[in-house]
């Protein structure tokens, strides 16, 4: 369950395929998983991640941490990604200038032990302090992301509390091909950069400031669809196999 597939090695694909129709019950968090669980003759239930049901810390407690940690009330939020060393030190650094400039502070989060040693490569130069999953737990980001004016890393859970909170983001790849599926079904693969593509994010991050970082309104009602599906994985009972994800129509 809230499973990612992905057959990276072509001689393996016998062995997934073997596995994956032995499942009783098998459901993929998002389309591209979905279609390659098909390809291996597998029946997959079309699902969606569990951190979109996840509740986010109330304010009185974000503002406590924000306060200790000497942050203000404008502020975004960055992040690393399981690939984050193919993320380029200088270019993470422009964004969190350019936001700094904008009159934002930049706080970042770190999941992992990568992620903390990026922020050194990264920020040792800028004032950008940073949270660990030692520090806070994992409601209290969701409730930071949901305070944020903008939201910018490849952390897949991070970019799914951002889009569930409507915070404008933009993301960068992860180490499977889960964050593309993600932001398929959330109807904004434009906010997906490649590590290498450094002029866009940072145009993305300046034009997202110009209009005074607007709520993805679009994408935040998309995700609250998406919360349905989310609630198979947490399901033992046997629900209708979709046969493919919905369109998500915001009618």
């Amino acid at each position: 369950m809230n499973t990612t597939i992905e057959v990276e090695i072509p001689s393996h694909r016998p062995l997934f395929s073997h596995v994956l129709q032995k499942a009783d019950r098998l459901v993929v968090r998002e389309p591209s998983s979905f279609d390659a669980a098909r390809s291996l003759g597998a029946t997959p239930i079309a699902g969606a991640d569990c951190a979109l049901l996840a509740d986010g810390a109330e304010d009185a407690e974000v503002d406590s941490l924000l306060q200790g940690i000497g942050v203000g009330a404008e502020f975004a939020v960055m992040t690393g990604s399981a690939v984050v060393e193919r993320w380029s030190a200088e270019a993470q650094a422009a964004i969190a200038r350019e936001l700094l400039g904008a009159g934002l502070d930049v706080l970042y989060v770190a999941s992992t032990g990568e992620d903390r040693r990026n922020h050194a490569r990264a920020f040792a130069n800028l004032r950008v302090p940073m949270l660990t999953n030692d520090d806070v737990g994992y409601r209290a980001v969701v409730g930071l992301i949901r305070r944020a004016k903008l939201f910018a890393g490849g952390r897949f859970h991070l970019i799914i509390f951002a889009a569930k909170a409507g915070t404008p983001f933009i993301a960068v790849p992860s180490n499977t091909h889960k964050t593309v599926g993600l932001l398929r079904l959330l109807g904004a693969e434009e906010l997906l950069f490649e590590m290498a593509d450094e002029v866009r994010q940072l145009e993305c991050v300046r034009s997202t400031v110009a209009s005074g970082c607007v709520r993805a309104s679009d994408v935040e009602r998309r995700a609250e669809r998406l919360a349905a599906f989310a609630s198979r994985n947490a399901s033992a009972e046997e629900d209708e196999r979709a046969e493919a994800y919905p369109a998500l129509s915001l009618a």
